[in-house]
């Protein structure tokens, strides 16, 4: 117990040493992270020569950037009315088949259509078929909406 006393002796008598040693290492801290953070920028490799794809654990993926995946969708984005919203919907594709994707959580009609995997299976879809596909209200291009849709207003929407 002496012990402890002693120590707590020691800290409040060196207090300004402590936190002055503290303010430092703080400092040195913050220096290091902007060198390591201008160290990468310098040494990343331009754009126009990096790889367009990374491997994973033995597959490869495609390697897509923020302005890539908001970029508009390669097809036209149109509205139809709900209980007087916007709902935003696209077709695409061709064949004898219609086949409506209705989203799940979330739904946004230009990022679905960037996001490779998505976008690589409705291309697969729309080889044989036209894709019908919506974002929910007050999700993605349709108008906001104060609350969440109840099951009955999301078929209507479909409807």
């Amino acid at each position: 117990m002496e012990m402890l006393t002693d120590i707590s002796k020691w800290i409040s008598e060196n207090e300004s040493v402590l936190s002055g040693a503290a303010a430092i290492i703080v400092l040195l801290g913050v220096v290091a992270s902007l060198l390591g953070f201008l160290y990468r920028r310098i040494s990343e490799t331009p754009k126009s020569k990096a790889s367009s794809t990374q491997d994973v654990d033995g597959q490869r993926f495609e390697k897509i950037t923020l302005k890539d995946l908001s970029a508009p969708a390669p097809y036209p984005i149109q509205f139809a009315k709900s209980d007087g919203l916007n709902i935003a919907y696209a077709v695409f594709g061709s064949g004898a088949h219609d086949i409506l994707m209705a989203p799940g959580i979330i739904s946004h009609l230009n990022i679905q259509s960037n996001m490779p995997s998505i976008r690589d299976t409705a291309t697969a879809i729309a080889a044989f078929s036209r894709i019908i596909c919506f974002d929910k209200r007050g999700q993605g291009l349709s108008d906001p909406s104060v609350r969440v849709p109840n099951l009955e207003e999301r078929v209507h929407d479909i409807k």
